[in-house]
């Protein structure tokens, strides 16, 4: 996991771990204190 995300910007991994966990959520955690953390506003708007 921590290799797919070196050189990752912040809001691609945002959305990588988000995707892990949409395919595995039995096995993933997600904190959903991450998406207001480290994304802008425009994406924030883009995922309501």
């Amino acid at each position: 996991m921590e290799e797919a995300m070196k050189g990752l910007k912040e809001v691609d991994e945002v959305f990588l771990r988000l995707t892990w966990y949409f395919e595995a959520p039995e096995q993933e955690s997600f904190n959903i204190g991450l998406l207001y953390h480290h994304l802008e506003n425009e994406w924030l708007e883009f995922l309501h």
